[in-house]
Parts: structure tokens; sequence; C-alpha cells
């Protein structure tokens, strides 16, 4: 159980950067509970303190029925009385029930989750009783009322499985089924090779051909997990969206207005009807039954971003431990000093000693422990 944490593609081995993700993921697990679990301890000590004043009132007024016996003047009077202010705190404790409600029952999100709201990406950063605070990917923080985000679509990344996210293309209206089959084959042993990133499954629907001009084609990028890291999103997009136009390239399939490496033709000036010409010179249709070549994995060490992305963004940093990331000074472990019996003072007594003291010079402590980075 503890090694399937490590080993995402069910491949029966984890590397380095695996590992390393699982570990962050684990670590940024038990400070979003420990965050979760403080704000919302917070959120319910003001509401203890809401429903502490309504309990002083309603004492207040019982008391009040008890050293007066003319009840029906004093309810009048507090009836006059809450009726002159409910237009002062009729908005307020309608949106205070509101935040109730969806902090408390509905609870869409908790903190350091990834969620979009109104097709914008936003970090839970902090909870509070009427409102949320979020941290948006440029790092910046957004405050939003609990009362507006009731009535609003969330979705939560982070909860959520395996995603995928559709891809669409515009190619030529005369590219051959035959090339688009051989582009999936070379896309689908892609993403055979790469399943730690995505799912082996690639489809290609043909959505429109709009007044016969272009292909409008369609494929989706199924990743193997959940975006909760848009560092790692953007990672495998690019990976996927390079490996597909260079296998584009390699089939032959072009966009509507052709080869853009095609060398230009000379300008024709003929006195011949056109419609002669032009059949001409439109070459003879080709020959159908072909077979598909065995594909090739195209090269996908392209390196668009930093390796260690999905560390080190900073719109998932929100407890701050980036800075952890980054040692540059390493502590280095205290030395034993070598302490020499009085009577050992000949000359390999001596040399000795000198061996352990520089034996114990050459231990370090890294910033991640014995076998960390380097």
């Amino acid at each position: 159980m503890a090694f399937q944490l490590f080993d995402k593609d069910d491949n029966g081995d984890a590397t380095r950067e695996e590992v390393e993700l699982a570990c962050l993921d684990v670590h940024r697990e038990l400070l979003s509970l420990s965050a979760s679990m403080k704000d919302i301890d917070s959120a319910v000590g003001r509401l203890d303190n809401i429903f502490m004043s309504l309990y002083f009132i309603v004492a207040a007024l019982i008391m009040a029925v008890s050293l007066d016996a003319s009840f029906t003047n004093l309810l009048t009077g507090a009836g006059t009385l809450i009726l002159g202010l409910s237009w002062l705190i009729g908005g307020s404790a309608a949106e205070v029930l509101s935040s109730i409600i969806f902090l408390f029952i509905k609870h869409p999100y908790d903190i350091g989750d990834s969620v979009e709201i109104d097709n914008q990406t936003y970090t839970v950063k902090e909870i509070r009783l009427l409102s949320t605070i979020f941290i948006d990917k440029h790092g910046c923080f957004t405050q939003a009322p609990h009362s507006s985000l009731t009535s609003e679509f969330i979705r939560n990344h982070r909860r959520s499985g395996p995603e995928s996210e559709p891809f669409e293309m515009d190619v030529a209206y005369d590219t051959t089924f035959e090339k688009i089959e051989e582009l999936r084959a070379k896309m689908l042993a892609f993403v055979e090779s790469r399943r730690r990133d995505f799912q082996p499954v690639f489809d290609i629907s043909v959505l429109d051909l709009p007044g016969q001009e272009k292909m409008v084609l369609k494929a989706d990028i199924k990743y193997k997990s959940n975006n909760h890291l848009g560092a790692l999103k953007a990672k495998r997009r690019n990976m996927w969206i390079c490996c597909l136009k260079q296998s584009m390239s390699e089939v032959g399939i072009f966009g509507p207005s052709g080869d853009p490496n095609a060398a230009s033709g000379p300008t024709k000036y003929t006195l011949v009807p056109w419609e002669e010409v032009n059949r001409n010179d439109t070459p003879p249709a080709e020959g159908g039954g072909g077979t598909i070549k065995e594909p090739l994995i195209p090269r996908t060490d392209f390196n668009l971003a930093d390796k260690n992305a999905a560390l080190k963004d900073s719109a998932d940093d929100i407890w701050g431990e980036g800075s952890e990331l980054n040692l540059t000074n390493p502590k280095q472990m205290p030395t034993r000093p070598t302490v020499l019996p009085s009577s050992s003072t000949g000359p390999r007594s001596r040399a000795r000693a000198n061996t352990r003291r520089a034996t114990a010079e050459e231990y370090e402590m890294r910033p991640g422990g014995p076998g960390g980075p380097q």
C-alpha cells in the first residue's frame, strides 16, 4: 500500500520525481488538514459568540417579564424596536445565515484546494465565517464573501479524479484519413510511453467541415491525475502539444493554409482559360489501401519549463514553505574532537588520530538528509 503512493503509473518502480511529488503532496495534505481544523474552529468560535449574544437578549427579556407584570406592553415595545431595526440588520442576518449554510453544510472546499470559479483558478488560503481568501495564479490575494459563492459553480480539482482537457485543431480540407490514422498511432505510442503523466488513450474526432475549407479535429488530453498542481499540469500539457506538433510535421498534416515551408510558385499569366490550367495543375488522386508504418515515439525531452516547477510553484505555496526548497548554506554537523590516550605518543598513534580527524570533518548534513538533493 505504501509503495502505491509513489508508483503512480503502476509499472513496478518509482522515480525520484515521483517520490518528491508524493512527499510534497503528503506534506501539503498535513498542512491543509491542520489549517482547515484551525479555521473551522475559529469560525465555530465566532458563531458561538453570535448565539451567546442572542441568548443574552432572550434572557434579558425573560427577566424583564418576570419583574414586570405588564407583559403585553413590554412585548409591544420590544417588537417595535426590532421592527425599527430590521432595515439595518436584515441584510446582515441573511448574509450570516447563508454563510453558515455554505460553510457547515455545503463545504465545497478546504484549505489548500485548487478550485475554479467563473473560469478562474484559485487556491484556498484561509476560510472565515463570512468570507474566504483565495490566491490566484498571479499570487494576488482575493477575498470572496460566502453569500456570493453560494450561487456559483465551484470546481474542486483536488477532490476530483483523473481529469482531461479538450484540444481542437484546424487542418487542411484535403488531409487524408490515412494521415490522421498515422497521427493517432504516433500519439498513442507517445502516451503509452508516458504512463506516469497520461492515460494510454488517444482518440481523434472530426467536429466540423466549415464551408469545406478546413477540417476541425478534436482530441482529449487525458492526464494521469487531477489538475490540483497547476505547474505540473502546464508541464504535461506542453509535453503533449510539443509531441503533437512534431508528429503532425512528420506525418504531413498542415493547417488550412497548407505547408508553411513550401516554396511559392511563380505567378502565372496565360490566355488559356483558367479552368484548363487549374485542371492540368491538379495532382492525381492518391490510391487507397496504403499500409501504416510502425509508429516511432517522437522526441519528448523538450525543456520549456523548470523540471522542478511543480515543487516551486508560488501559487501553491500558501504556507510559506517555498524558502525551504532553496537552501544555499547546508548545516554542518559538529565534529567530535578526538581524545588520544596520554600513552599513545608514537608515530603510528599520531597518524591514526589525523586519519580520524579528517574523516570526521568530511561528514556534513545536507538539507534533504543523507541521500538528499545535491
